[in-house]
């Protein structure tokens, strides 16, 4: 199982997906995204734009500034800048 994946599967029930299928979206992003010079993956399974976005029940979860500004922080920590 990659970064992707394990984030992915901790989170299927409230995804509502199976692990099989979640394992299969997040096959693709083991060590990132364009290999280990891209985006983490685990940061890409754990963000689901529409969902951030409240597309399907109207509740924002998160404003694209406030996603912005925590991606800057993980990175900033993960970086250790």
């Amino acid at each position: 199982m990659n970064c992707c994946q394990a984030v992915l599967t901790a989170f299927a029930d409230e995804l509502g997906r199976s692990d099989e299928e979640l394992l299969r979206i997040g096959s693709g992003f083991g060590s990132g995204m364009g290999t280990m010079e891209g985006t983490c993956g685990a940061l890409v399974g754990a963000t689901i734009c529409r969902d951030l976005k409240g597309v399907a029940t109207g509740k924002v979860l998160c404003s694209c500034e406030n996603c912005v500004r925590n991606a800057v922080q993980a990175a900033s920590e993960a970086l250790k800048i």
